[in-house]
């Protein structure tokens, strides 16, 4: 009889937003900043109520020696009033871990 291997149980990548958009107005700059492991991997995605956002400084970006990545962003002029998911995922050692905050056009 043998003895299954024991299986490994990865803790998620702790990802927090320290700073983030709260409402702009269309035309305004919104950013985000968040918190998790040094040189972990994060992509960004900006999504409206029509669709995804697509914009010059929503590029992946790594984290740097504190785990600290920033994002910026303008808001296109001619965004309707409205709500957007802003969500950061983040990937190091094979862990991974995500943070998501509000942005309200206005």
């Amino acid at each position: 009889m043998t003895t299954p291997e024991p299986t490994a149980t990865l803790v998620p990548l702790p990802v927090k937003a320290t700073q983030a958009p709260k409402t702009v107005s269309p035309g305004d700059r919104a950013s985000i900043k968040v918190r998790t492991a040094k040189r972990a991997s994060c992509p960004i995605s900006v999504v409206y109520q029509s669709g995804e956002f697509e914009a010059k400084g929503l590029d992946p970006k790594t984290a740097n020696s504190s785990g600290e990545v920033t994002w910026a962003w303008t808001v296109g002029n001619n965004t309707d009033p409205q709500t957007a998911l802003v969500t950061v995922s983040c990937e190091a050692a094979r862990r991974t871990g995500t943070a998501t905050a509000d942005l309200a056009v206005r």
